[in-house]
């Protein structure tokens, strides 16, 4: 899901927080298949399109025998939704490392390109390895983002936004972080 609305409360240290009406966000639970090494860009708050929501990602994971690399740009504007990934678009490429996330992907309709930096440090965050929950997530919460879709039969420009307030992460196996971005 990538905007959805809360309803209800959270009560914590003995205080109630209202979530009626806040938007939210949800993911898969990747169990077994968690990827090796990953970037998360996750933004569903743009302040002149309160309608659009971006879920960006770029991945290692394995499957049974096989490693793969797959990533995807996900950009809901309304009922609409453009899909950038692996089986769906005709390029998709990525430069990812903490502080600077670069992501573009075509279709035969549509190129869209998405561009992140966080000059915060992050939070270093347990997550998982074959080893089990190591501190191997680094996450912020406060990511400048910029998001742009052009109709590549007509140069017209579908959807162009900026947010202060994207979620972002780097994750995994450190020893391919050391090798550079991504």
């Amino acid at each position: 899901m990538a905007k959805g609305t809360a309803e209800g409360w959270i009560e914590w240290e003995g205080r109630k927080y209202d979530l009626g009406g806040s938007s939210i966000y949800m993911e898969k639970v990747w169990g077994n298949a968690f990827p090796t090494k990953w970037f998360w860009l996750q933004c569903s708050y743009f302040p002149n399109h309160p309608d659009l929501a971006l879920l960006s990602i770029g991945t290692t994971r394995r499957i049974l025998s096989r490693t793969e690399t797959i990533g995807m740009i996900a950009i809901q504007v309304g009922d609409e939704l453009f899909e950038f990934s692996n089986w769906s678009a005709e390029a998709l490429e990525w430069a990812a490392e903490w502080g600077s996330w670069e992501v573009s992907a075509e279709t035969k309709r549509y190129r869209a390109t998405v561009s992140a930096r966080c000059t915060d440090p992050g939070t270093l965050l347990l997550g998982p390895s074959p080893n089990g929950m190591v501190p191997n997530c680094r996450d912020a919460s406060r990511g400048d983002v910029t998001v742009r879709i052009v109709d590549v039969t007509s140069g017209a420009v579908v959807v162009e936004a900026a947010s202060g307030e994207c979620a972002v992460e780097t994750g995994g196996d450190a020893a391919m972080w050391r090798e550079g971005m991504w």
